[in-house]
């Protein structure tokens, strides 16, 4: 008889067209459009020249104007609907498994290693930026909290968020701390120091963190050589890449801003803000409230990036801060542009 419900049971696949949330889908496609214009930099340029461009072409003229562009408008902002999204079809996915009296927790684990699978391949076979690893380590966690209420996974996803904050400044103190010891050794190796093992080690320690913040341009020149190589250092240069990726990004900064904001993502959807359900009055609110605060607050941090000469320890420390925060609320504004935009029939609603 169990048998016999379970095969009556509707199958769990992919959504139909008639079933999709047309504002959903309009929101993914804003803000894969909006990836695109950041990841232009990184197929063309150095990981550094995210937050850099000195890295690349020079803070100057027309490299600075659209760094500053870029920064203010999608850096960050666009990864950060993305990944409310994420958290929002999770939610999507349990309500249509409970709706069809289908157990979820499989389904989703299923798919969810196969994210993790398919994003290693990625990552090292084609391109070290791969972020579907990062996405696949977060639903592992996001499962956990399906069920809890919108006002809890907004505050658990503000305080996620604000972890990661504070493992930025950590990073920022210890990178400073790095650099006064690396200073101080280089000064006793000029007065005839021989420097034991560990300082060796420390020294290259460094010198590859500031390789991957700071390059000098024969650095870069020496990395872009590299990229133009043979399959094989090809593919070795990216996995060493990738390795880097998974052992420092993903643990310290990705991890905790991906479950931020798919925690987010999850109690707005459970709000009805991404399904276009709330008010136009609603949406017209934090419209302003996220472009009007948001933008001059990552402005401001753009600001104090250049003042500092883009300086990567400063980066961490508090400067990039405005951007962390302060592109949540520019996510938002987005996000109430395209909803209200959507309501208004602009883009088909």
């Amino acid at each position: 008889m169990a048998s016999e419900n379970r095969q009556s049971l509707p199958a769990l696949g992919p959504v139909s067209s008639a079933d999709r949330i047309d504002a959903i889908d309009t929101l993914r496609g804003v803000a894969l459009l909006g990836i695109l214009t950041i990841n232009i930099t990184a197929y063309a340029l150095p990981f550094a020249a995210y937050f850099n461009p000195q890295a690349a072409g020079g803070a100057t003229g027309i490299n600075l104007v659209m760094w500053f562009f870029s920064h203010i408008l999608f850096e960050s902002k666009m990864m950060a609907i993305f990944s409310m999204l994420f958290g929002a079809g999770m939610i999507l996915m349990y309500e249509r498994a409970q709706a069809a009296g289908r157990p979820f927790g499989g389904i989703y684990y299923r798919r969810i290693w196969w994210l993790l699978v398919i994003g290693l391949l990625h990552a090292y076979v084609l391109w070290y930026g791969d972020i579907l690893v990062t996405y696949a380590v977060c639903g592992l966690l996001l499962y956990l909290f399906r069920r809890r209420s919108p006002r809890t996974l907004i505050i658990l996803g503000l305080l996620t968020l604000l972890f990661g904050g504070l493992l930025r400044t950590g990073s920022g103190y210890n990178f400073g701390r790095m650099q006064e010891q690396a200073n101080k050794l280089d000064e006793k190796i000029a007065t005839g120091y021989e420097p034991s093992a560990g300082e060796l080690s420390f020294r290259r320690d460094w010198d590859g963190l500031k390789r991957g913040f700071a390059p000098s341009p024969e650095q870069v020149a020496e990395d872009a050589e590299k990229m133009r190589g043979d399959a094989g250092t090809v593919l070795k240069t990216n996995a060493a890449a990738s390795v880097l990726m998974h052992t420092q990004a993903l643990p310290f900064m990705l991890l905790w801003r991906g479950l931020s904001m798919m925690l987010l993502g999850m109690g707005l959807m459970k709000l009805g803000v991404f399904s276009a359900e709330r008010s136009k009055r609603f949406y017209a609110l934090w419209t302003i409230l996220g472009f009007g605060v948001g933008l001059p607050i990552v402005a401001y941090g753009a600001f104090r990036l250049e003042a500092h000469d883009f300086d990567f320890i400063q980066n961490f420390f508090i400067d990039g801060h405005f951007n962390y925060f302060g592109s949540v609320l520019v996510a938002m504004g987005y996000v109430s542009l395209v909803m209200l935009l959507y309501k208004s029939g602009v883009l088909g609603g």
